[in-house]
């Protein structure tokens, strides 16, 4: 009696939930031999849901609050991390292979930061304590993308604890308990008050000191990463409701970056005869063809096919 489209939902959602059952039980089973697990947020849910069981006993901190996690709220986490996280990560890499393939000296740029980072090791070894810190560029790359196509273009909020005042320019706002209020970030990150060539997508402009052209590698070292003020840019929310995953974001983002352009370029596919200008106008009016269906996506992404080529 259900319909098609609703069967392949309720058996991806039994899948999924097997799938975080046996991930849970195989933690749960290495660490109570005394092996070392995965490592990664796995044990630390079964740490929490060990602490969990032993407070249900009736075991809480000094004010009465439960600690560690149930079975169910760590099902909750993985769910958010594994669709949410993804799912907007994703989206969000979607508009940059666009403006990447729009901008072949962002790639070359980027390519000469993996290059002084990770010289010739391989993928397979490359460590996040080493590299990470090294791939500014990378991570500009990311910020500059979430700075024009943030996946949520707005992010509700509510006073709560009584009226609050809010200072706009000469004036003063008084605005009651229970508002609700909607800040939108896409118009406060294109504000030409705060940013230099607003709407145009320039990564470099989160790097201070830049290296100069055929840049030695301490020259690159020597960069920086220059961290945005929280009150004109804060595409993963900001305050008690950040977005959890935005290390985790940040992370799978600039190593997705790193491995792509390593050893390949991406290119748009072009036409018979088609110009640069062509090609711009044909990217730009893709990226700027949006729609809202949870996030801010390319509402026909397949009117400029990639090309990825080894270099």
């Amino acid at each position: 009696m259900m319909p098609g489209n609703w069967a392949r939902i309720d058996n991806a959602g039994i899948s999924f939930k097997r799938h975080m059952v046996k991930m849970l039980d195989e933690e749960t089973k290495a660490l109570s031999q005394g092996q070392p697990g995965s490592g990664g947020i796995m044990a630390s849910f079964v740490r929490a849901a060990s602490m969990h069981h032993i407070n249900s006993a009736g075991a809480s901190d000094s004010k009465g609050i439960k600690k560690g996690l149930s079975v169910d709220e760590i099902f909750g986490n993985l769910f958010v991390i594994n669709f949410a996280g993804h799912d907007t990560t994703a989206n969000t890499l979607a508009f940059g292979m666009l403006l990447l393939a729009a901008h072949l000296d962002v790639q070359e740029w980027l390519a000469e930061e993996i290059a002084f980072a990770t010289k010739d090791r391989p993928v397979e070894i490359w460590d996040y304590k080493d590299l990470y810190p090294k791939l500014k560029r990378c991570r500009a790359v990311l910020y500059e993308i979430l700075r024009l196509y943030p996946p949520v273009p707005a992010l509700p909020s509510i006073t709560s604890n009584g009226m609050q005042t809010l200072d706009v320019g000469e004036q003063t706002l008084h605005i009651p308990e229970g508002t609700n209020l909607t800040a939108n970030l896409r118009a406060m990150q294109v504000h030409p008050r705060y940013w230099t060539n607003a709407t145009d997508w320039q990564p470099s402009r989160w790097i201070s000191n830049p290296a100069p052209a055929n840049p030695r590698p301490d020259q690159i070292a020597n960069e920086q990463f220059s961290v945005p003020s929280k009150l004109i840019f804060f595409p993963w929310g900001e305050g008690p409701q950040i977005c959890p995953g935005k290390k985790f974001a940040e992370v799978e983002a600039v190593a997705t970056l790193g491995y792509i352009f390593k050893s390949h370029r991406v290119l748009v596919k072009r036409g018979v005869e088609e110009k640069d200008d062509a090609v711009r106008k044909r990217v730009d009016h893709c990226l700027n063809d949006v729609d809202l269906e949870m996030l801010v996506r390319l509402r026909d992404a397949d009117r400029v096919t990639l090309i990825c080529k080894e270099v």
